[in-house]
């Protein structure tokens, strides 16, 4: 999880070296949408994750006791990849094999059910044309002006 922040914001200062405003607002816009999404969600359906509700769930790494609907590491993934899809054809393809491996390590780890990384994918997939959509909206308007 610290790589992929720390590989974002190494991206972001070369977005902004070259001038490419645009994708740092994209990135921004999304990343700060997918956060309020995710966590609203998960106090609204409140789900318990699978170490809580199955027995003899086995889970590699930390045991997490708090809420699992929707997988909030598929989202933050899902919505970066889809966004420098928009972007960045090649790279983004790449980003889709890293954000599907994300989310199935999710499963695998015990952290999830196979439910909250599908929901979380298709959300992040729609927060990123959210993100998308809203920020050309507003080039588009701040070039009338």
């Amino acid at each position: 999880e610290e790589l992929a922040y720390g590989l974002l914001i190494l991206f972001g200062v070369w977005a902004l070296r070259r001038k490419d405003f645009l994708i740092c607002m994209m990135l921004s816009g999304g990343i700060l949408l997918q956060v309020g999404i995710s966590q609203l969600l998960k106090h609204l359906f409140v789900r318990l994750r699978p170490i809580e509700v199955l027995d003899g769930t086995r889970v590699l790494g930390p045991s997490l006791h708090h809420l699992s609907f929707p997988s909030g590491h598929t989202v933050f993934a899902f919505t970066v990849a889809g966004i420098l899809f928009f972007r960045f054809r090649i790279a983004g393809w790449v980003l889709f094999l890293w954000a599907s491996q994300v989310a199935l390590a999710r499963v695998y780890m015990g952290a999830h059910f196979l439910s909250d990384v599908v929901v979380g994918a298709i959300l992040g997939l729609g927060v990123a044309f959210m993100s998308v959509a809203i920020t050309k909206q507003l080039k588009d308007t701040a070039l009338k002006w």
